[in-house]
């Protein structure tokens, strides 16, 4: 589960994302040890339910049977229009650009 909070004018936004992520992974450079591929690049793509956009691009390099290290890039678009309870309008747009890397185990 990830979130994002962002303040603009004296206007605080903290947005949990809840979607459901269908990861489409291509096993390239498979080998006996590693039935699934040395190198996975994936793909995911999601429209929510506010008419906002998700979209992930990573790489895994799995360079033992159960270790690997991978790096992805995610993207948000959410606009956001609306009123607060003193009829003030509200109209925003909030992006983010997450750069993650880390190690993977597999078992």
């Amino acid at each position: 589960m990830s979130f994002f909070e962002a303040e603009a004018h004296h206007v605080w936004f903290r947005i949990v994302p809840v979607s459901l992520l269908v990861m489409l992974r291509v096993p390239l450079l498979v080998t006996d040890e590693i039935p699934g591929g040395r190198l996975q690049p994936n793909k995911v793509a999601v429209r929510s339910v506010e008419a906002g956009f998700d979209a992930h691009l990573g790489l895994l390099w799995q360079f033992h049977r159960h270790f690997g290290v991978f790096a992805e890039y995610r993207f948000t678009h959410l606009p956001m229009d609306g009123s607060h309870e003193r009829s003030t309008q509200l109209n925003a747009t909030l992006e983010t650009h997450h750069f993650l890397t880390g190690v993977s185990f597999r078992f």
